[in-house]
């Protein structure tokens, strides 16, 4: 007689959600019907995916009756197990209590109860903790253990008159000196129930036993007893309730309560989430700060080979062991592991191999493989990779010498803007020397004299030290000329200053022998993509030789990734070597795990924090002293461009607009002061000749004399003509 185990998989499914356990063992005694197995294990299975968790192996132990020697069946069983990374055990369908108490004491002697461990108990066997195991082996064997129990109302008056009535027939017949802790569990309360059942059924008349059975609706010391068709007890309410118990000491307390629909609460309490809800739990190994992971201690594999010892460094001490693993990448991954929510131990281990080497020794040699190791696709069919912690890319690395151009101060303007402020000059010199020659005293000298004086007052422009004007004319010239020759000279100056920066060196590329650090994705980029032969390629393993080799001529470029290389620039100068041509992005530095481990998706989740919070640049500082994320600047052979008309055609317009323009308004003012000259030149003689008449015929009339008519109307015909001679001069 039995619930349906449906809500009891489900709280251990919760309970493995709730601290965030992704893998899990299960072990069970194997019936020899197959009932577990085809069983509680699927359904369980099933609820451990829809949380997101899995079985990763499972552990059938046979009964204790069909083992000739279990202590030998247990060990090498728990062994196996003992060497997997998973140490999360779920312990499921156990009916003896002597296998159970043999089970944990083989695995106390292996060091499966020690820190980093994690048992979780089904109901089977915490149920036998109130009542055959002894608090011998409970105290000895099984601290730390957590487990699930079918709750039971303790406080019904007919469930203590049994319990009283049981213990007193246990300690009267079974109980051991000093051992007196008995109390009816599930099992106990389940018998009592089903003889009831029985005898009620067997009672009922007209109805066969089963019929009777089928018909049987009471409320027994377990709960309300019902049945279905297929003969499993209809659950109640309170029925789908369990206790989460942690064995501390000789016995075990309550940690909190799972009921169907609602989850985990505690005292009455709301539901809630957290583990917090449970307080201090003790775990194998005694209590801890964090909640253990459940990986036991984790293998991390770390180079020996790196390029540069800022990155990876593995220090050994006189006898070959090693003393202090270091370096930026060993430091992100401590960083990484502390953002964990859990505990996680770990060892580190040497390798002295490749890096194809080392990442393919995962997992049967090492769980996990740190450093500067790159993620290329290759690499991911025998292992998984977090994100990348720091981006890599392949650069060439040229040694520089500086950069004598001739005509290096033509660069800036093209040969077109060149002839046309020429020409604009030329052009400004004409203007001023027809608009001043005439007023200028610097002018009142022979022609080539007059040419040189020109030139030499439009030159000084330039430093704006020219010389006084005396014309307007000239002044509004002068005046665009000057804003014109602001602009250029600004420009010519700034563009000239950035030419003399940027191609101050010039790299000096020659494939004729490369250098490396012969990864083997570094030599299949040379020689398949870049068509290098085998001959031209130098391998060197450390980051200090190449300088050297450089310098001895025994290599004239090399390939590093992006962080090797900017290290390199770093130490020997960026003023004697330079990137050139464009950089092949990679995948950058990232941990590699077992395939599907969920250990990638947490360490991910750090790195990005990592990266988040600010810590990935403050390391790279504390190592570098400046940050590898940027790629480093590439020199290309490629040089500036020059100002062309494009740019400056405006100007050019302007200073020869403004010339032509004030050119035209001194013409024109020129010929109307000419014409008023002329007429006033021509009407001189007619003046001359009014102005005798006119005094003859004053003195005449002053003297009494006779003037004669055509004197007088001559006099008057001709005076309008001798006024307008008047105001044209």
């Amino acid at each position: 007689m039995s619930y349906r185990a449906s809500a009891y998989v489900q709280c251990l499914a919760d309970l493995v959600k709730l601290f965030n356990w992704r893998q899990v063992i299960v072990l069970y005694e194997d019936d020899g019907y197959g009932s577990t197995s085809s069983g509680i294990v699927p359904m369980l299975n099933d609820a451990l995916q829809s949380v997101g968790s899995q079985i990763t192996y499972h552990a059938a132990f046979p009964s204790l009756d069909s083992m000739p020697n279990p202590e030998d069946v247990i060990h090498q069983e728990l062994k196996t197990l003992n060497s997997r990374l998973c140490k999360v055990f779920i312990v499921v369908q156990w009916s003896s209590s002597s296998l159970v108490s043999e089970l944990f004491k083989v695995a106390t002697t292996l060091g499966m109860m020690a820190k980093g461990h994690v048992w979780i108990a089904g109901d089977d066997i915490t149920t036998l903790l109130d009542s055959t195991l002894s608090p011998s082996d409970i105290s000895s064997y099984m601290q730390g253990v957590i487990g699930v129990k079918t709750y039971i109302n303790e406080s019904r008056k007919p469930y203590n008159d049994f319990s009283e009535k049981f213990q007193q027939k246990f300690q009267s017949e079974y109980s051991k000196s000093g051992e007196t802790k008995v109390k009816p569990g599930m099992h106990a309360l389940l018998a009592y129930d089903a003889v009831h059942v029985i005898a009620k059924a067997y009672a009922i008349s007209g109805k066969s036993l089963l019929e009777g059975i089928q018909s049987s609706d009471f409320v027994g010391l377990s709960g309300r007893v019902r049945f279905r068709r297929d003969g499993s007890l209809i659950e109640g309410k309170g029925t789908l309730a369990f206790r989460v118990i942690n064995v501390v000491g000789k016995s075990s307390r309550d940690m909190g309560f799972w009921l169907k629909g609602r989850g985990f609460y505690r005292d009455g309490a709301e539901q809630a989430a957290s583990i917090n809800l449970f307080g201090t739990i003790y775990w194998p190994g005694g209590a801890a700060e964090k909640i253990p992971g459940g990986w036991g201690k984790l293998r991390v594999g770390v180079p020996t080979r790196s390029l540069t010892e800022l990155l990876v460094n593995v220090e050994f001490d006189g006898k070959g062991e090693v003393k202090e693993v270091n370096g930026f990448c060993v430091e992100v991954y401590k960083e990484a592991r502390e953002l964990l929510n859990y505990e996680l131990p770990y060892e580190f281990f040497p390798f002295n191999g490749t890096y194809d080497e080392l990442v393919a020794s995962v997992p049967e040699k090492f769980d996990a493989v740190i450093g500067d190791v790159t993620i290329l696709s290759k690499r991911m069919n025998r292992a998984m990779f977090t994100e990348p912690f720091l981006p890599t890319g392949l650069s060439m690395v040229v040694p520089v010498k500086p950069n004598n151009k001739k005509w290096v101060l033509t660069q800036p303007f093209s040969p077109e803007v060149w002839l046309l402020v020429l020409a604009s000059y030329i052009y400004t010199c004409v203007t001023v020397w027809y608009l001043e020659h005439k007023q200028n005293p610097d002018f009142d000298v022979p022609w080539r004299e007059q040419l040189g004086a020109t030139l030499w007052l439009i030159f000084c422009t330039i430093f704006f030290a020219h010389g006084k004007f005396y014309s307007y004319y000239t002044k509004a010239v002068i005046a665009v000329w000057l804003f014109v020759l602001l602009i250029l000279t600004s420009t010519f100056t700034a563009s000239l200053g950035s030419i003399l920066i940027t191609q101050q060196l010039e790299p000096v590329v020659n494939d004729k022998k490369i250098g490396c650090n012969g990864a083997s994705f570094v030599m299949n980029h040379l020689e398949d993509v870049l068509g290098y032969k085998d001959k031209q390629i130098e391998l060197i393993p450390k980051i200090e030789n190449y300088s050297t080799a450089f310098k001895s001529g025994a290599i004239t470029m090399a390939y590093l990734e992006t962080p090797y290389l900017k290290i390199f620039l770093s130490q020997y100068g960026s003023e004697h070597y330079t990137v050139h041509g464009d950089t092949q992005r990679l995948g950058g530095f990232g941990f590699a795990f077992a395939k599907n481990s969920p250990l990638i998706a947490d360490f991910s989740k750090a790195i990005l924090q990592l990266s988040e919070s600010g810590t990935l640049g403050h390391l790279e500082e504390k190592w570098f002293s400046q940050s590898l994320v940027t790629c480093p600047n590439t020199c290309n052979t490629k040089t500036m461009d020059n100002l062309t008309l494009d740019s400056l055609w405006v100007l050019f317009l302007l200073t020869g607009a403004a010339s032509t323009i004030v050119l035209l308004l001194f013409k024109s003012g020129f010929i109307a002061s000419s014409s008023r000259r002329s007429l006033a030149v021509a009407s001189w003689p007619l003046r001359r000749k009014c102005l005798q008449l006119r005094i003859t015929c004053k003195y005449k009339s002053r003297r009494g004399l006779p003037v004669s008519r055509s004197s007088s109307i001559y006099s008057t015909q001709v005076a309008p003509e001798s006024a307008a001679a008047d105001s044209l001069t």
